[in-house]
């Protein structure tokens, strides 16, 4: 029987959310990069900074995470501190962040995609016959 360590699930917990990172974060990017045509570039044209500003706040919090990191390596590294798992724990810490940051992202420019515009206007349009036949009924 395989006995499976704890710290092989730990592993691939922490690869599954880089993994999830990279594709929520590389669709946003892929968004940003080859920019939406007609209405709904106008309307990211209106896009606020504001909504972008907590991914980037969250991408600086993974590099002092990262920062730290090598820091406290070094004190490791001359015998001041003895923290042999910091860099494992750090390493989730920025996997999950990243994570967190990426789906961020991708939430704020998703509804700049094709897709997501064409099922707002079905939805715009669903609501607009439930009045039309809502009005209809008062009217019998």
């Amino acid at each position: 029987m395989v006995a499976i360590s704890l710290e092989l699930v730990a592993f691939a917990v922490a690869i599954a959310i880089g993994i999830g990172a990279i594709l929520f974060g590389g669709r946003a990017l892929l968004i940003l990069r080859s920019g939406p045509t007609g209405e709904a570039a106008r309307e990211l044209v209106f896009l606020n900074g504001r909504d972008l500003v907590p991914p980037f706040v969250l991408l600086l919090v993974a590099l002092l995470i990262e920062w730290i990191s090598w820091l406290v390596g070094g004190l490791n590294a001359w015998g001041l501190v003895t923290m042999p798992a910091f860099t494992w724990y750090a390493n989730m810490a920025q996997a999950i962040v990243l994570l967190v940051a990426g789906v961020m992202a991708f939430r704020v420019l998703v509804p700049y995609t094709r897709a997501r515009r064409t099922e707002r206007a079905r939805m715009m349009l669903d609501r607009l016959a439930a009045r039309v036949a809502l009005l209809r009924g008062r009217k019998r």
